[in-house]
């Protein structure tokens, strides 16, 4: 593992973290062992816990995610400002899922652009099913008509 030093990644965004990182992982064809071996570091962690970490389960030592990260080619950096504003997005997408207003997926889909200006592993991750979430909505609505 390298030994530079890296922000801290609260408890709430490492549980997301585990599970972006899975589906990233898989979506480049990496198995779990493939994955942890940094061919200029060495193993990043053992299997187990890269198991454990995609399993949602939180691991404390920062550096095994932000070295998983960047072994998938990211890099991370958390954002406290987005980080609040999340449940509040959270909550108009789930109105907007209950109602169906085709004005207010727009608005949303407006506010997650606006919001996600950041080339950070999480937050593009994030903003990616936002995105994917509304517009298969959006598509799916579309069809019904």
């Amino acid at each position: 593992m390298k030994s530079a030093k890296f922000t801290p990644v609260s408890d709430s965004n490492k549980q997301i973290l585990g599970l972006l990182i899975k589906i990233e992982r898989e979506s480049q064809g990496l198995s779990q062992k493939e994955c942890i071996q940094d061919p200029s570091q060495g193993q990043i962690c053992s299997v187990s816990t890269l198991h454990r970490l995609e399993a949602g389960q939180i691991i404390r030592d920062d550096v095994i995610y932000h070295e998983l990260i960047h072994r998938l080619g990211y890099s991370f950096q958390e954002n406290t400002a987005l980080d609040h504003v999340l449940p509040d997005l959270n909550q108009q997408c789930i109105h907007y899922f209950e109602t169906l207003n085709l004005n207010e997926a727009e608005m949303i889909l407006d506010r997650v652009h606006a919001l996600f200006k950041t080339s950070s592993f999480y937050y593009d991750q994030l903003k990616q099913c936002y995105l994917d979430l509304i517009e298969v909505s959006l598509n799916k609505k579309a069809i019904k008509q």
